[in-house]
């Protein structure tokens, strides 16, 4: 009853504190409201596994078992009884312990769309930025080592899990696919390597590992439950961040849009609902999710942090959940680490780039910062163009200092926008508000104007969280952004105030943007996009201006034939359904002043590949027709897909010895530029042997077998004929001569008693002769059993054919009519059991087990 009474009590405490918004860990509560409640129905010799904060982990008694520990954040997972718990938590070293939640993966399915971020766009203008020379992590479950978009890429830390699961694969490939199995492959940064790590445990992988391994980004596709307040996980994962400064963590948001917040938040709905407390970290990025037409998704999960800040920070596409978004800025970090590494010859700081990612996104849903989408829709061109024009500061601060950074503001500019990023320390576990060091960004205009940045209502109460940002001094958040529209042109003073630190100094970085007025450009399809034709494909821009407009496309960009009429331009897309052809075309939007084309792009089908036949030295490639003059052959032999011929025909006959690779595509050239690839086939593996794809007998009367099969190609072949064994040869049985399809059908109207056997033997132009498997037929004659070889050899073997299996049984007699042998017959073909008949003559009796009816047949053994 005391120990019930206590933690009731602790609950209690934990609550009133979180309403008087009071700090945690210094009023000494020192374990979580999840973890109060756990404890409540827990029985004292029950095992628990907790997460546990402390200042010497020598206190912890010996029986208690360590299942994962961070060092530099001294915070272990542990495993022990609860009545030991509840010792621990009485010593001065345990600062605080929080229940542990099972991970789980946040998507189900994969959708792959990188024209939503402008991925397509930065990977057309900047062909250079691959991810190569970087490596990312993915915490979670193992992905496929073996997968083909990322095969020689990965690399093991010794951390991965066992399991391998297909949302661990779908990461990988969105992060770093290459494209080889398909045009739809390829994801955001093909040449950057991977590792895997495991999520069991939810604390950061080990300084070490990030070190020793080059990992600049590890992404986190996973959540646990609705976690409103900073714990362990969270600080840890700021000391990571602290300790390893170009490390950039990025985390899915989670899948729980609709359910209410806990905590400050407590029953608010579709708000405060991220899935880990271990999301609450500042030095983190959280990323929620957008569908194709930059709406975020309902399930997408939605700020507050636990004390007001802003998260997510960003989005993405994520059609099937925010996993699948974190994804994309996870790759579209490594690109942004790249350039920034090729411009200036080192990596950048992960404030940099995480100050570069949010600077460059583009605003989608109510207008500014909110709880929903964050600093807004990630823009991943946008991001890389800061790079290369060098718009980014960095810098670092002591206390009651400024720091002060000029940029000039060109004639007619619609947007002026400033974002200032640093990696603040760790606050104290569990602490009411997680800011350390508070800087504060101030932007000067020409004219004297002081603009602050932008800082949302963070009340608990949904009128607030939903109300549209203010200019004040933000006192909560890591992140501050100042944006001026039609900022008059002249010198802007940027100004970054150390306003109270709790170290000596702060480093920071800032990045910037300047948007020109009237602005409109094509961003989907680019020169190197290829639209499949027949399907529906979901057509962009950007634009900063309102206007109606009409968009139109050509294949000759001389006749152009109407799209659709637009309302507002300001959308920034159109679902197109593309047009049945195979071709370049041209897409022009033109409003009443403007008219922009896009770059010449690629319409068409995707080719369906197959095998011909597959012989011991060599194999035929074969595909459909299309409307083009050339064709590209393509074999993987190491990472990535290569071509190595160019041919006019739909079929190419390759020789085992010069192409011992087994994975082939093949893409159509559509007048100069390449088209949509075909699907990559392992020509060993589709069933087709040399030649032959199938021979089977489709069916047979009492006297007749219909024989049917189907060649993989009839590429140099003659004729074709059937043979059938008769006195243990095969002799030719019916020519078909000269094939006009791939598909035949045959008919053996002599068939005799017993094992009827066949075989094809296929002519060649070269004179050459290839046989099939051999098939058997078996012709019962109005008997319901077949006995063979009959007149049988003394000691021979006496095989008994069936039509009822399961419904026979056999009675075997002498002359005299003694009873030798008995058998129920369960399978089509069966051996009478060993047995010495002398010569003679002997009688069988088969038995129909359903009707009664019963037959005789005769032996004869010489």
């Amino acid at each position: 009853m005391n120990r019930l009474l206590t933690l009731t009590l602790i609950c209690l405490f934990i609550s009133l504190c979180s309403n008087a918004q009071l700090s945690r860990q210094d009023a000494g509560v020192k374990v979580s409201a999840s973890l109060s409640k756990k404890l409540l129905s827990a029985r004292d010799t029950d095992s628990i596994d907790v997460y546990v904060s402390y200042t010497n982990a020598d206190s912890i008694q010996a029986s208690v078992r360590f299942l994962s520990t961070y060092q530099a954040g001294r915070v272990s997972l542990l495993r022990t009884k609860v009545s030991e718990l509840q010792q621990l938590l009485k010593t001065k070293h345990i600062l605080f312990a929080d229940a542990y939640v099972p991970p789980k993966e946040e998507l189900t399915t994969a959708t792959l769309d990188l024209a939503t971020n402008k991925i397509n766009l930065a990977h057309n203008d900047f062909p250079a930025l691959n991810g190569s020379g970087l490596n990312v992590s993915i915490k979670e479950n193992l992905l496929d080592t073996t997968d083909l978009d990322y095969i020689g890429r990965f690399f093991n830390t010794g951390l991965n899990a066992a399991s391998v699961t297909a949302h661990a694969t779908i990461m990988a490939t969105t992060i770093a696919g290459a494209g080889n199995t398909s045009s739809f492959g390829k994801g955001v940064a093909p040449n950057s390597y991977l590792t895997s790590s495991n999520f069991a445990s939810l604390l950061p992988d080990a300084d070490a590992v990030f070190k020793q391994n080059g990992i600049s980004v590890q992404n986190h596709s996973y959540g646990t439950a609705i976690q409103n307040y900073y714990g362990p996980e969270a600080a840890a994962y700021d000391i990571s961040a602290a300790n390893n400064p170009e490390l950039l963590h990025v985390f899915s948001s989670g899948n729980s849009g609709t359910s209410k917040g806990t905590e400050n938040y407590n029953d608010l709905d579709g708000v405060a609902n991220l899935t880990g407390n271990f999301k609450m970290a500042k030095s983190i990025l959280t990323v929620g999710a957008i569908d194709s037409f930059y709406q975020v998704s309902p399930l997408s999960s939605k700020g507050p942090a636990y004390d007001g800040r802003i998260k997510p920070e960003l989005v993405a596409f994520g059609e099937d959940g925010s996993s699948g978004a974190a994804a994309m800025v996870s790759g579209s970090a490594l690109l942004v680490q790249q350039a920034y590494k090729l411009k200036y010859g080192r990596m950048p700081l992960a404030a940099t780039t995480k100050a570069i990612l949010i600077n460059s996104a583009d605003d989608v849903g109510q207008k500014g910062i909110d709880f929903a989408s964050g600093f807004g829709n990630l823009n991943t061109h946008a991001a890389i163009k800061t790079v290369q024009e060098g718009r980014m500061f960095e810098g670092s601060r002591n206390a009651n200092t400024s720091a002060f950074f000029q940029i000039v503001v060109p004639q007619k500019a619609a947007l002026l926008k400033v974002t200032l990023v640093w990696a603040d320390p760790a606050a104290a576990v569990n602490a009411t508000k997680a800011l350390v060091n508070d800087l504060d960004l101030t932007v000067s205009s020409p004219d004297g104007i002081k603009w602050l940045p932008w800082v949302l209502n963070s009340k608990p109460n949904k009128q607030s969280l939903l109300s549209a940002p203010e200019r004040k001094t933000d006192t909560l958040n890591t992140i501050e952004q100042v944006s001026i529209e039609t900022p008059v042109a002249g010198t802007y003073t940027i100004q970054v105030a150390a306003k109270t630190l709790q170290s000596t100094s702060q480093a920071f970085s800032i990045a910037y943007q300047i948007d020109s007025a009237e602005t409109v450009f094509w961003t989907f399809p680019a020169a190197t996009d290829k639209l499949e034709a027949n399907a529906t494909s979901v057509i962009r821009w950007q634009t900063n201006i309102s206007s109606s407009g009409t968009i139109e496309y050509s294949t000759d960009k001389t006749t152009w034939k109407p799209v659709a009429s637009i309302a507002d331009i300001g959308t920034g897309y159109f679902k197109w359904q593309v047009p049945d052809i195979t071709s370049t075309a041209w897409l022009r939007l033109k409003t009443a002043d403007k008219t922009i084309i896009t770059d010449t792009f690629v319409i068409s089908h995707i080719p369906t590949m197959d095998v011909g036949f597959q012989c011991a030295d060599s194999f035929l490639l074969l595909w459909n027709k299309q409307p083009v003059q050339q064709f590209q052959l393509y074999e993987l032999k190491d990472k990535y897909l290569s071509t190595f011929a160019t041919v006019t025909d739909t079929f190419s006959l390759l020789k085992k010895t010069q192409h011992p690779a087994i994975y082939y595509s093949v893409i159509p050239i559509v007048n100069g530029k390449p088209g949509l690839q075909a699907s990559i086939l392992n020509y060993t593996a589709q069933g087709v042997n040399c030649y032959f794809k199938s021979f089977y007998v489709q069916s047979q009367t009492p006297k007749t077998a219909i024989l049917s099969g189907s060649l993989g190609s009839v590429y140099g072949v003659s004729a074709l004929v059937l043979q059938k064994l008769v006195n243990n040869a095969f002799v030719n049985n019916k020519p078909i001569g000269q094939l006009q399809t791939k598909q035949f059908v045959i008919e053996d109207s002599d068939m005799h008693q017993g094992l009827n056997q066949y075989r094809l033997a296929l002519q060649l132009t070269n004179g050459q002769t290839i046989y099939s498997e051999i098939i058997g037929a078996y012709q019962f004659n109005g008997h319901n059993v077949i006995i063979y070889p009959n007149p049988a050899s003394q000691g021979q073997p006496i095989q008994i054919i069936t039509s009822r299996a399961g419904r026979t049984a056999i009675k075997i007699y002498n002359s005299a009519g003694a009873l030798l042998s008995e058998m129920r017959l369960k399978d089509l073909k069966q051996q009478i059991p060993p047995l010495r008949l002398n010569t003679g003559m002997y009688v069988v009796k088969v038995v129909d087990e359903e009707t009664g009816d019963i037959s005789s047949q005769k032996i004869i053994v010489y």
